[in-house]
Parts: structure tokens; C-alpha cells; sequence
């Protein structure tokens, strides 16, 4: 008597199907089992070789092109303004130069006439005054006047200030140039050389 199964009693499961494996050891997921590879080896399979790997020339759109030609313009504006202004930074710097060896040059006039004021004041000599007006003081004897050129580049030893600045000097017998306003001062204070002390009495 055969054994009839009854229609409530379940069916045994199936057994699971084995896993498709790549050649590399990786298992394949779903649309990777009909190519039989993985993802990598499957992207390995369809490249190139790599010495047929030829680059493909970019492609730029023309707006990407207009914004960069826009961009390149206004670099060479930005870098014309800013040589403009460093030129007008120099020009400014040797104005601001000039101007303070001019301040330094009153300053040491100024500070030559207080000493000579205050000397006055002091009492400890006097202005030498002629015994005729119409007969200046032979304070200049002995001394040579020479005009130089504006190429020379010796400044007086007094003032500090280019000897051409008036056009002409003062040459005392130690050979030694002035402009004729600062020595005439000096020899007001004293009949000595400002340089080596020589005698410039006439």
C-alpha cells in the first residue's frame, strides 16, 4: 500500500543555489552574473590598452571661453593700474626726499641763526662794524672767488647744501670752498678755518 502525502503538510525548501564568483574571488551581484565579472574586472575588460590611452582635447564652451578672455582682460587692466600707481609711489617717495633734505638744511640754518642770537644776547662778541659806510670790511682778503658748474657734487662743509647752489664759492688760502654766506658768518664768529682751523684773519 503506497504512502499518500497529505495536501496541508509542506514542501522541503530547496536548496539555495551556490554563488556566482567572479575569476578574482569576488561574488557577482545582480546584472554583473550574465558578464560572468565583477565590476573592477569588468571595467578592466572593456579599457584600452594603455598604450592606446589617447587624451581627448578639452572642448570649452563658448561662454566658458568668453569669461575666461573677460578674466585675462581685467588682469592686465589690474597689473597697468598697479605700475601706474607704483610709479606715482617712487616719483611721491623722491619728492618726500628732496623735501626733507630741504627741511633739514632750514633746520640747520635756523638753528645757526638762534646760536648766533643768542651769542648776541649773551653778549660774548660783537658784530663787526665798519668805521665807514661807504668802506665794507675787508672780510673777504685772501680769499679767491671762483664759479663753479652744477656738476659739482661737494656740498659746503657749513650748511650741508650743494656748493652750486649760488653759482659761485668762496676759496680760502687752505683751499677749502664755502658759500660766500655761510663763511661770512663764520668769519662773524671767528677769523679760523671751519675745516683745519687755519688762520683767515687778513
Amino acid at each position: 500500500m503506497t504512502d499518500i502525502a497529505s495536501p496541508s503538510s509542506p514542501a522541503p525548501p530547496a536548496p539555495p543555489a551556490p554563488p556566482v564568483l567572479c575569476p578574482c574571488g569576488v561574488r557577482l551581484v545582480r546584472g554583473y552574473r550574465e558578464k560572468g565579472l565583477c565590476a573592477s574586472c569588468y571595467r578592466q575588460s572593456i579599457a584600452p590598452p594603455a598604450e592606446e590611452r589617447v587624451r581627448a582635447p578639452r572642448v570649452y564652451s563658448a561662454r566658458a571661453t568668453a569669461a575666461a578672455t573677460a578674466y585675462i582682460q581685467a588682469l592686465e587692466e589690474t597689473r597697468a593700474i598697479t605700475s601706474n600707481h607704483m610709479a606715482k609711489l617712487a616719483a611721491a617717495r623722491v619728492e618726500i626726499y628732496s623735501l626733507r633734505q630741504e627741511l633739514s638744511g632750514e633746520r640747520m640754518r635756523r638753528a645757526t641763526l638762534e646760536m648766533e642770537l643768542a651769542m648776541l644776547r649773551s653778549g660774548e662778541y660783537e658784530a663787526p662794524r665798519p668805521s665807514h659806510a661807504s668802506e665794507p670790511e675787508p672780510i673777504f682778503d685772501g680769499m679767491e672767488e671762483r664759479h663753479v658748474e652744477p656738476s659739482l657734487t661737494d656740498d659746503c662743509p657749513i650748511c650741508l647744501e650743494p656748493l652750486h647752489r649760488y653759482g659761485h664759492v668762496k676759496v680760502t688760502r687752505c683751499q677749502h670752498m664755502f658759500h660766500p654766506v655761510c663763511i661770512y658768518r663764520n668769519l662773524m664768529r671767528s677769523k679760523l678755518c671751519p675745516i683745519c682751523r687755519g688762520d683767515l684773519s687778513s
